[in-house]
This record gives C-alpha cells, structure tokens and sequence, in this order.
C-alpha cells in the first residue's frame, strides 16, 4: 500500500511529451523501453539507446 502523497510528483504522460519533462538521456531510455514492450523483448541499453 502506498503512502498518502507518495506518488505526488509523478505524472502519467504521452510517449510523445516525456521528451519536454525529462533529460534526453532519460527520454531516449523510456523510447527504447517503450519500444521493447511493443516488440515484447528486453532492451539492453548503452547512453539511453540499444547497445550494439
């Protein structure tokens, strides 16, 4: 269970605004994540982008 206010700084947001709420290294992290769960695979990341 989770504390009164304990999710008060968090937001649900669009694939598309995540990129003018957070850091670009953070934003390419939630699109490679994102883009995983579609495919229905794991991201392996490297600076927020598929490691090669």
């Amino acid at each position: 269970m989770l504390a009164d206010g304990e999710l008060s700084g968090f937001a649900f947001a669009a694939r598309d605004e995540v990129a003018g709420l957070v850091t670009p290294l953070l934003a390419r992290r939630v699109a490679s994540c994102l883009d995983a769960v579609a495919a229905g695979t794991a991201a392996a990341l490297e600076n927020g982008g598929p490691a090669v």
